[in-house]
């Protein structure tokens, strides 16, 4: 997109993408024609839909990721909460490894408001970011126009824990100086933030989106 061209433009060099995540590194790589080559020998992939079915090659789901060589703490079927696509087409670079597809990463994280606008769950995360006193936290979109927040207190800059009132209070006003006036938002402290099975800690919970979003079924620069 714009930031990609905008630092080959500023260094005037190629940029190739690597898709991961903290807990299992690197899963896919870009090749000079465009494609995303999956690390098989490190990863297993699979793309699962809501009832944790393997979807057909080319269709969209989560991406859900077993590794092979991490002795340490083996990570069997990890739900990314990333969705994309496999597909069964070769490169035309050459290379045999799988390809994944299309990466809509987190667009299901998106919040659609009452008035049919979306914001991004990062201007909500990055609000509250900036909040002393505030440990963890989970962003729950109950309907259009309610979000529920819970939040775990930490400690304050000062050396003690946060006040549990006066968390609410900035939580509350962070995420309404983000949304528009008639989204409402309650607020509630916690001990822990619960997680499912073999599933990270998701921030933003959103509800389903009225308008799909768009799959493409080939990535660029491949041939059949």
């Amino acid at each position: 997109g714009c930031t990609r061209q905008a630092i080959i433009g500023a260094y005037g060099g190629v940029l190739f993408d690597v898709y991961g995540t903290s807990e299992t590194k690197e899963i896919a790589w870009e090749c000079a024609a465009g494609s995303r080559h999956i690390n098989a020998d490190v990863v297993h992939v699979e793309i699962l839909d809501e009832r944790g079915a393997m979807v057909p090659a080319g269709a969209e789901g989560e991406i859900v990721v077993t590794l092979l060589v991490n002795r340490a703490m083996p990570l069997v079927r990890y739900r990314t909460g990333d969705r994309g696509s496999l597909l069964s087409i070769r490169c035309s670079c050459g290379r045999g490894a799988p390809l994944l597809g299309v990466l809509s990463g987190r667009e299901a994280d998106t919040l659609e408001l009452p008035d049919g606008t979306t914001r991004s769950p990062y201007l909500l995360t990055m609000a509250l970011e900036r909040i002393p006193g505030l440990a963890k936290y989970q962003i729950v979109q109950a309907e259009r126009d309610l979000l529920r927040v819970r939040a775990v207190a930490g400690v304050t800059r000062e050396g003690e824990r946060a006040h549990a009132p006066a968390l609410e209070r900035a939580i509350a006003d962070a995420l309404r100086d983000e949304l528009p006036g008639n989204v409402r938002v309650e607020v509630s402290i916690v001990e822990r933030l619960e997680r499912g099975a073999r599933e990270k800690v998701r921030v933003v919970h959103p509800l389903p989106r009225t308008s799909g979003v768009p799959v493409e079924l080939a990535a660029p620069g491949v041939s059949r």
